[in-house]
């Protein structure tokens, strides 16, 4: 036998020899140094042209697209006898696996720097954010904050729109929840007034009404924001007087005074340096509630106690 050409077909056989994505290289290196030893005090220049086993091993790992080029295999998928080959594509899966992570990764750090974001607008106000501060609270780089937002203005318009957003679905899910119309009711107005002056939910959407005035952008989320509460107040007052729970004449125009009441008072708690309980306001707004619900004051609160 030729010993090229049977330290050819050993090397043909590793890496045709793979299974589960892994090369067998056993038999077909002990083939290879078999016919080296057996053919070395023939032809000397064998002991230089050729690798010991070790170093075709790591070639083979290192440059196997180049060794499934020059063995002629060919990478179409293909099955036989229900098994998988060298020749079918046994990590098909790998590419779809692959865009599904990154896909990811790039989400986590898209949120990443939304987050940031939020809490840059927080320290300086939406006119005084700059990238630079936010990828330093990101942990990241200024490319990297124009790879997944064109702009400055594009990264905080994004930030308040999912802001919004989160927002106004915790309010339809209080909506969903159990409960009767005047509990869920007594719920959205908790969920809607400022915890305390520091409330930076409620510091973020001063910031936004403000920029509002002068980007018109900003202003549609606002105004997206604003609408979206009203109209989750009035489908609950509309599920009430369906259900003969709760007597209201108009559920909208009750919906848009609930929500101008509580965007009035929010604003003068987060606002007032001489502090503005936040128990004195959600009594007014509850009074408001009640009646605009034809409902004496005691009831109201009877009706809206949780438990």
């Amino acid at each position: 036998m030729n010993t090229c050409v049977s330290g050819a077909a050993a090397l043909r056989c590793a890496v045709r020899s793979r299974c589960c994505g892994y090369l067998l290289y056993s038999s077909c290196f002990e083939e290879y140094r078999t016919s080296w030893r057996l053919s070395a005090p023939r032809n000397k220049n064998l002991q230089t042209g050729f690798l010991n086993s070790y170093s075709v091993k790591r070639i083979l790992i290192e440059n196997k697209p180049y060794w499934l080029r020059i063995c002629g295999i060919c990478p179409r998928d293909r099955q036989r006898d229900g098994r998988q080959t060298l020749n079918s594509h046994s990590v098909s899966s790998e590419p779809d696996d692959r865009a599904s992570s990154r896909a990811q990764r790039a989400a986590a750090r898209r949120a990443q720097l939304l987050e940031a974001a939020r809490k840059v607008v927080l320290r300086h106000g939406l006119e005084r954010a700059r990238i630079a501060d936010i990828v330093a609270e990101a942990g990241g780089s200024q490319g990297l904050a124009h790879y997944h937002f064109p702009s400055r203005e594009a990264l905080l318009v994004e930030m308040l729109r999912t802001t919004a957003e989160d927002d106004v679905e915790r309010a339809r899910q209080i909506v969903r929840d159990t409960g009767t119309v005047v509990q869920r009711l007594d719920r959205l107005i908790r969920l809607a007034l400022p915890i305390s002056s520091d409330d930076w939910n409620w510091r973020l959407w001063v910031e936004m009404w403000v920029s509002g005035l002068r980007h018109d952008e900003i202003a549609l989320i606002s105004e997206r924001f604003d609408t979206g509460w009203a109209d989750t107040v009035r489908e609950l007052l509309e599920e009430g007087v369906e259900s003969e729970v709760v007597r209201c004449a108009d559920p909208t125009a009750t919906a848009d005074r609930l929500s101008a009441m509580i965007n009035g008072l929010g604003l003068r708690m987060v606002s007032s340096r001489a502090g503005f309980p936040r128990a004195y306001v959600i009594r007014l707004v509850r009074m408001a509630a009640a009646l605009e619900l034809g409902m004496d004051w005691q009831e109201y609160l009877r009706q809206g106690q949780e438990g």
